[in-house]
């Protein structure tokens, strides 16, 4: 009885989502203007029962992609082609201890990664847990692995550095087909951040030491360019009086003729809320900007500000500048705060950048200042003229210098398009608030080849978690909401998506499985606008 119970209950939480979703979204099942539609969702990690960890998708240049994952033990991939779509899963993780005799003290398999060069050849990375000491804590040794398309997967192999107390092994590589792998080694007082390269298929060159610094540091965020130079962030936990929850902030640049340069340091107390919000981008010819919201020590209002610091590939690092206002509101005299900057380089090698202003003041919402090069950064002005809560915002530059900012908002899903010519646009509302939290609305935004603009969001009401997605066309506008997930009986959620140069659009986004507390990796694509013309717009 109590199983007939529940499945009357299962029965008509489905009807209700239906109702819900006919009521909401049912008539916007395809994009009036493109009539692009999304594909089948279908599961992209290993495909069985046991509980998955992390996706990671490459793309070799050709529209094909690689998707590697991991459960606990085991790591597995996936191949990709527009005309057959994802194949079969493949375990590549063979690096069972042979001589254990069934016992093999290795943990979980975490993170897996991959990255194509334009040779079609690809390299994937994972990090393994070797045990546990008492003093040093968990124990870590990498391995790799080489792909080649029409050939597959080669031998898994160590990878050569110093295992245990170091931190896994994070990669990079550039689309020469250029590899940089870094990982921390830490002592008793300071670390070491010790980095390998390698060009193309050849050897991995000698490890290197490239930096030390005081504590125990964690690696942040590495890089390449399409030149071949690199770029790597990482902390150390701050010691002292009043400095609990602070980090020491370090770059190092990396230039594909030179080598590494020198350290420097970005912030010598940095919280960890600000920490995260650092973002940096590479414009043509190697120089980086990094951007950051941090208070400012020097300011009695101790105000949160936007700052600034360029790289230089002929100078080196110049000195941090703010590009925010930091304006007080007229009313209630609150100090503002400028936070969670996003960047991105057009085809000029102009800087957009764009960040939120908070604490509820009229000169609250979304903001944006420029770099010109030769001339440098511009005044700050308000995108949105009103501060409606804003949060989330996500930024998009195409090949043209056009650019998107999307951004939740009390009411909805708002955004606005730039061009040269005209600048910002009038915010948009795209999608509605139906009585969910706004901070749901955590948009994605790509642009593809030929300008049109792509977002993605997750949407939630009481019974049901989907995720939808809206494209912008050059001339025409946004276009209808459409759903990327048709499964209303389960919660769908954090989607990423990214887009290879050939167009075709990927997101992917954890779910758990209905009547079981496990979580897997599920997917679907969007084809160039070119290739789905001729495709039956259906639901």
């Amino acid at each position: 009885m109590a199983e007939l119970a529940m499945d009357i209950i299962k029965l008509l939480v489905h009807l209700v989502n239906g109702v819900i979703f006919l009521i909401t979204l049912g008539p916007r099942l395809v994009d009036g203007l493109s009539r692009r539609v999304w594909s089948k969702a279908e599961r992209i990690d290993s495909g069985t029962y046991t509980e998955s960890n992390s996706v990671h998708l490459a793309y070799d240049g050709h529209g094909n992609a690689l998707a590697v994952s991991n459960e606990y033990y085991n790591v597995y991939a996936r191949y990709f082609t527009p005309d057959t779509g994802w194949g079969k899963p493949e375990l590549i993780d063979h690096t069972r201890n042979a001589n254990s005799k069934g016992t093999d003290v290795r943990g979980r398999m975490n993170d897996p990664e991959a990255y194509f060069d334009s040779q079609g050849i690809a390299v994937a990375i994972w990090d393994g847990e070797t045990g546990y000491d008492d003093v040093k804590g968990f124990m870590h040794e990498a391995w790799n692995i080489p792909y080649t398309s029409g050939t597959g997967w080669g031998k898994a192999e160590r990878f050569e550095h110093t295992p245990g107390e170091s931190s896994p092994v994070t990669m990079a590589r550039d689309t020469l087909g250029n590899t940089v792998a870094v990982w921390t080694h830490f002592t008793d007082t300071h670390t070491t951040l010790w980095a390998q390269t390698r060009t193309g298929s050849a050897e991995w060159n000698t490890p290197e030491a490239i930096a030390q610094s005081q504590g125990k540091a964690t690696l942040m965020q590495i890089s390449f360019d399409v030149s071949g130079n690199a770029l790597v962030l990482w902390r150390t936990d701050k010691v002292g009086k009043n400095t609990s929850g602070r980090n020491s902030v370090y770059i190092i640049y990396y230039a594909a003729e030179k080598g590494w340069g020198k350290a420097n340091i970005l912030s010598k107390v940095l919280d960890s809320y600000h920490m995260n919000t650092l973002k940096h981008a590479f414009d043509s010819k190697g120089n980086v900007i990094i951007v950051c919201s941090f208070i400012d020590s020097t300011d009695s209002e101790k105000q949160t500000h936007i700052w600034a610091k360029r790289y230089d590939i002929k100078k080196g690092w110049e000195k941090a500048v703010r590009i925010d206002p930091g304006v007080r509101s007229e009313y209630s005299g609150n100090v503002s705060e400028s936070v969670r900057p996003k960047i991105a380089f057009d085809h000029r090698d102009n800087a957009i950048v764009v960040w939120t202003q908070v604490n509820r003041n009229p000169q609250g919402g979304i903001w944006t200042n420029r770099y010109t090069p030769g001339i440098g950064w511009g005044k700050a002005s308000a995108i949105t003229n009103t501060d409606n809560e804003q949060s989330n915002h996500q930024l998009a530059v195409d090949n043209r210098g056009n650019a998107v900012v999307i951004w939740g908002q009390r009411n909805g899903l708002a955004a606005s398009y730039y061009t040269a010519d005209t600048g910002w646009s009038i915010p948009e509302h795209l999608y509605p608030n139906i009585g969910n939290s706004y901070s749901s609305f955590d948009p994605r935004i790509v642009f593809d080849p030929q300008g049109n603009a792509i977002a993605i969001w997750w949407f939630s009401t009481f019974l049901y978690t989907i995720i939808l997605s809206i494209q912008y066309t050059p001339g025409k506008g946004w276009g209808k909401p459409i759903p990327v997930t048709r499964d209303y009986t389960n919660k769908a959620g954090y989607p990423k998506m990214s887009i290879d140069n050939q167009g075709i659009a990927h997101v992917v986004w954890s779910q758990r499985d209905e009547g079981s507390s496990h979580t897997h990796y599920w997917t679907s694509h969007l084809l160039k606008a070119r290739k789905q013309a001729a495709v039956k717009a259906t639901d």
